[in-house]
């Protein structure tokens, strides 16, 4: 596992990414849409969030917001850029791993949430016509009576199996945002697909 993990990050490091063409993304078709975010309500926390979408043919979106407080404005970048063809196998193999296929669908926890601290990463994934959507949520702290502590067990069970099947997905994610890509001026979506 520990291998597999390495080599998916490091051969996203390793390959170089290209600036797409001009032409804007096909919004209804997408391969993965991947968003993580950790929340931190400390006094001195801060929150981020990632997010990305890719498209069959390579071309992604990627957007990160943090926030730090007391503050109350975020800092966004955007990226838009290209993977080569083998980047594209490689994240095709990830979304591939029978363990991902079988994951339950994700189940998100009651809002409002009564903790400091929490962590979540979701995944939509086309595959032959349908979307899979997994993923998963800790947490630190809250009252027992309060969500995301009064899931029901097969739902915390859920999101405990989802962790650790998609953390190769997760290190992936952190690959594309280490690379630290040139700013796009596309505006913020968010990530999001039509479909």
């Amino acid at each position: 596992m520990i291998g597999l993990l390495s080599s998916a990050a490091l051969a996203v490091a390793q390959v170089t990414l290209s600036a797409p063409a001009g032409s804007q993304p096909e919004p209804t078709a997408f391969l993965v849409e991947v968003q993580e975010g950790t929340t931190d309500l400390s006094r001195q926390g801060a929150s981020g969030h990632i997010c990305v979408l890719v498209l069959p043919d390579g071309r992604f979106h990627l957007e990160s917001r943090t926030q730090l407080l007391p503050g109350a404005e975020a800092t966004l970048n955007l990226s838009d850029y290209s993977l080569d063809s083998s980047q594209l196998q490689q994240l095709r193999n990830l979304l591939d791993e029978e363990k991902l296929r079988r994951l339950p669908t994700y189940v998100q926890p009651a809002i409002p949430m009564a903790v400091p601290w929490s962590h979540a990463l979701s995944a939509r994934i086309a595959r032959s016509g349908v979307v899979q959507y997994v993923g998963y949520w800790t947490w630190r702290g809250g009252t027992p009576a309060a969500s995301p502590n009064s899931a029901p067990a097969s739902v915390k069970k859920g999101w405990q199996e989802s962790e650790t099947a998609l953390r190769p997905l997760a290190d992936w994610l952190h690959a594309i945002e280490a690379l630290k890509l040139a700013p796009s001026d596309m505006k913020s979506t968010m990530c999001a697909s039509d479909d």
